[in-house]
């Protein structure tokens, strides 16, 4: 597909078409064709949902299949109108190429979708949309050809995943609209108007909370959670958290089917003093659907145990930290940036640090199986011990391209864990035993070995 600026741009409803000049022009080139076209808006309009619909609930389905698209075995979906339940959007058999927003829900496995022609023999080496398994609902912007007989391809590369596609557009040869004509003169200037009333308050996007100093639908994150009583796997909330520190009084728990997203690691800043006897954590996940991501979550002590981010109880990977930054200092005992107990958790992109009290760790996994990707993490300031990563009780751990320090050990294992570490530093000794390390190094870039010594 070419795309460049159009001199002419075709607004309306599928039905209507008004020609209104710009600068420029806009080629698409679909359906084996490589005329010039005109973009024409439509009032949005599902045309796949593969999900099935389910006895006594409003009804999903939509198209001709209801089940997922399989693993390396695309699926054909006809665009035009052709008056049966295939194409159910009014797409006129002029229509070169689609517009459409898509959504993948319930991945079985990470992978990636690719939307292209039903005319191609195979897909093209190229992805519209990519995911990780058991992913919440994702849309994508995706424009598409078309096949000559108005058909398009949908390509998954692993796994299974269902997917809605909404069509919002679509291209069509502009040959019936004319050149553009010279502009007429300029008017007169008119008289000044009388102000108007003010008007309506705007109007937020459905489901996205704001927490803001000013501005915003709530000044904390406690608040903004605890109004949201609704949240499920058809109707995800997003809590957004602007610029600045933001100081909660008292711990919080993450509600499922809600993520919160800063503004930036560096930027939305999350702190409590909320360390107690029982590794009391600022923010907690229990067994939820969620993600925490952009932020800088901090735990400044005011008790013996003091915890940035705790997770308790996830299940198959449901909850996962990305591009966060977790701290924990001032616990009079023991500190640590992330604690995990009995759960399974994904870290991508995490920075951890803990210091201070009698024992220091960057990452505690107890009972849990924790994959993490890109981590840094340190331990300093404890006055008898400080681990990068301290797991025990039959945890196990999966480390790719990541950094542990600690001044005692940057590793420690206890009780039937298994570590493995892939491309990553240690730096500081190892403790226990059952440690996997390939492409591990130390501080003083020296290799270590299969063991991790």
């Amino acid at each position: 597909m070419s795309v460049s600026r159009s001199r002419w741009w075709g607004l309306g409803t599928a039905g209507a078409v008004t020609a209104v000049a710009l600068t420029g022009s806009l080629v698409v080139s679909g359906a084996g064709s490589s005329d010039e076209t005109v973009f024409v808006p439509v009032a949005p309009c599902r045309l796949v949902d593969t999900r099935p619909d389910v006895p006594g609930q409003p009804a999903l389905n939509v198209g001709p299949r209801d089940t997922p698209i399989p693993e390396n075995s695309p699926v054909a979906f006809t665009a035009w109108a052709t008056g049966d339940d295939d194409s159910p959007c009014e797409i006129p058999v002029s229509a070169t190429a689609i517009s459409t927003n898509v959504t993948i829900v319930a991945p079985s496995a990470g992978g990636y979708l690719t939307l292209y022609p039903a005319d191609l023999a195979s897909p093209p080496n190229a992805s519209n949309l990519n995911f990780v398994a058991n992913q919440p609902a994702t849309p994508n912007s995706v424009t598409t050809p078309l096949s000559p007989a108005g058909a398009f391809k949908v390509f998954n590369r692993v796994g299974t995943v269902h997917v809605i596609v909404d069509i919002n557009g679509y291209f069509q040869p502009s040959t019936s609209i004319g050149s553009q004509g010279p502009p007429g003169p300029a008017g007169a200037k008119g008289d000044a108007g009388a102000k108007g009333d003010p008007g309506d308050d705007g109007v937020s996007p459905a489901q996205v909370v704001w927490v803001a100093k000013s501005g915003g639908d709530f000044t904390s994150l406690s608040a903004a959670l605890l109004s949201i009583s609704d949240a499920t796997s058809l109707k995800p909330y997003v809590i957004k958290v602007a610029p600045g520190t933001y100081t909660e009084t008292s711990p919080i728990a993450v509600e499922d089917f809600v993520d919160v997203e800063g503004s930036g690691q560096d930027v939305t800043k999350l702190t409590c003093a909320c360390a107690s006897t029982d590794h009391q954590a600022t923010l907690s996940a229990g067994n939820v659907t969620a993600q925490v991501r952009e932020i800088t979550v901090e735990n400044t002590g005011g008790g013996a145990k003091g915890v940035a981010i705790s997770t308790t109880d996830v299940t198959n990977g449901s909850f996962s930290l990305r591009d966060v930054t977790a701290v924990a200092t001032g616990g009079t005992g023991d500190n640590s940036g992330v604690y995990n107990t009995r759960s399974t958790v994904r870290m991508n992109d995490v920075i951890v640090n803990s210091d201070g009290g009698t024992y220091s760790h960057g990452v505690v996994n107890l009972i849990s199986t924790t994959t993490m990707n890109n981590v840094i993490a340190t331990a300093t300031g404890g006055s008898l011990v400080n681990t990068g990563m301290y797991s025990l009780l039959d945890s196990v751990v999966t480390v790719h391209n990541s950094s542990f320090t600690g001044s005692s050990f940057s590793l420690t294992n206890g009780n039937t864990t298994t570590v493995r570490v892939a491309n990553s530093l240690l730096n500081g000794g190892i403790n226990g035993t059952t440690f996997v390390c390939v492409g591990t190094h130390t501080g003083a870039f020296a290799a270590l070995n299969a063991t991790c010594t």
